[in-house]
Parts: C-alpha cells; sequence; structure tokens
C-alpha cells in the first residue's frame, strides 16, 4: 500500500495555485497555464476577448516531470461577463464643459482631483452600465476562482476639446478610475505624466498637432513642467516635437522635428 501511495505522489502532484491569468496576443495558452504549475487556470486574452480554463497536472516518471494541461469548460457566467466586457468595452462617453470636469486631457492629467467629478458624471450618465456590470460580476460569485480585475469594463471619456481618456470599472470600490498612460489629446498625443512618459529609453516619440496650437501649448507647457531639455527651437503647432532619452544620462531631449 505505501508503494502505490508512493507511485500516486510522484505521478500526479498538485499546488494549491489556482486563479486567473493574461496572455494578450500569446502564441499558446496552454502552454501560458503549464507556465503557472499545477493547479486550475483561466488563461485570458483581453486583446481577442477570449477566456479558456485548463486543469494542470504534474506528472513525474522517475526523475523526469512535465506539466499536463487538459482543457476545461469555461462556465457560463464567466463568459457571459467577458462577452459583455468586449461587446461593450471603451464604449465613448461624452464629458460636458465645466461643473468642474476637465476641458481637456492635459487638465485631467495635471489636475488629479478632477477624477472623482468625472466618477460621478459617469455614475450618474452611465447608469446602466454600472447596473450591468454589478449584476455580471454578481452572477460570478465567489464560488469561482476567475478574477475579473485582469479583464475589467472600460469606458472612454470624450472631453469638451475632443481629449479622451480611458477608465475602468474598480469592483472593489465601486468607482471609475482613469487608467494611466491612456489620456489623449485632441491630436491623439497621449498625455506624459511623469517624465519617464516622455519617451521611454530606447524609444522616439513624436508629437503632432495638425496646427491645434492648443495642445501645442499645452504639451509645450507639460514638457517643460517634467524637466525636458529642449534642444534648438521649439517650433511650432505646424511642426512635431520629436522626444528621445539620452541612453547614457538618461536626460530626455525634445527638439523640433
Amino acid at each position: 500500500m505505501r508503494y502505490l501511495i508512493a507511485i500516486l505522489l510522484m505521478t500526479l502532484s498538485f499546488s494549491a495555485f489556482s486563479g486567473t491569468t493574461t496572455c494578450d496576443g500569446c502564441a499558446s495558452y496552454v502552454a501560458r497555464a503549464k507556465s503557472l504549475g499545477a493547479g486550475t487556470h483561466y488563461v485570458v486574452d483581453r486583446t481577442a476577448g477570449v477566456v479558456v480554463k485548463y486543469n494542470v497536472v504534474r506528472r513525474c516518471e522517475g526523475s523526469r516531470c512535465v506539466y499536463e494541461a487538459t482543457s476545461m469548460p469555461v462556465e457560463q457566467a464567466v463568459r457571459d461577463y467577458v462577452n459583455y466586457v468586449k461587446q461593450n468595452g471603451n464604449k465613448p462617453i461624452n464629458l460636458g464643459p465645466g461643473q468642474g470636469y476637465p476641458n481637456n486631457g492635459y487638465e485631467l492629467v495635471e489636475y488629479p482631483q478632477m477624477n472623482p467629478a468625472v466618477n460621478d458624471y459617469l455614475i450618474n450618465h452611465a447608469s446602466s452600465i454600472v447596473n450591468d456590470i454589478k449584476r455580471f460580476l454578481s452572477a460570478l460569485g465567489p464560488s469561482l476562482q476567475f478574477d475579473a480585475s485582469v479583464f475589467p469594463m472600460t469606458v472612454l471619456v470624450v472631453m469638451s476639446d475632443g481629449s479622451t481618456a480611458l477608465f475602468q470599472w474598480n469592483k472593489d470600490l465601486g468607482r471609475w478610475d482613469r487608467v494611466k498612460g491612456q489620456t489623449k489629446d485632441s491630436s491623439g498625443n497621449i498625455v506624459p505624466e511623469t517624465l519617464a512618459d516622455v519617451a521611454p529609453p530606447g524609444t522616439t516619440t513624436v508629437y503632432y498637432f495638425s496646427g491645434n496650437m492648443t495642445n501645442y501649448i499645452y504639451l509645450i507647457s507639460r514638457l517643460h513642467m517634467l524637466g525636458v531639455t529642449f534642444r534648438g527651437d521649439a517650433g511650432s503647432a505646424g511642426t512635431p516635437i520629436v522626444c528621445v532619452t539620452d541612453p547614457e544620462t538618461g536626460q530626455v531631449i525634445c527638439r523640433a522635428g
């Protein structure tokens, strides 16, 4: 009997880990599940809006062990939630001017105290989305190990000048939070939040304005505020701004393109 138990323990080895992971646009969901070790794993591809589920076991023959994954059916409640987010995520919601709301993306990033006002607006003007997402989240229930936070519900807030910002539903706090690094001005430029955002090391970031003087002025002001070094003339709204990070000094340098 002891011999049989020992063989069984060597053949099948489970871990306590079970949960949800992401694999956006990856080559193999199975490989991703196996990389997590033994357990039951949901794998979510947020790009494709796909969720799959695997039971992974560790099998050993002598000193050689491998992980094997068996596909499992995804619960209806999980599929319903993912399909809802996939079909309704990033829905544009227009934000009116004034009343403490940001008029553009630069104001929203520079004054974080405006975020609660945007949350209140969304709570009141996107109540159907809030009610729907709460219903789908409630249906998941505590018995399922699917973590909905890896595939959150998002809406696209459109400010009065055409700037946009992505907000996602915080299921734990019951509010809309702005997604960092996803606020754009009306010319389509990402509004940098920190100096590192201006031009990540190893990359060249080009800001275009298409003659939009307002965005040009706001960005130049934002770059100065973050401590960017300008080389030569900053140009005008008719020319782009090109920014790089010096690999040796780490200094962020911008110039007219």
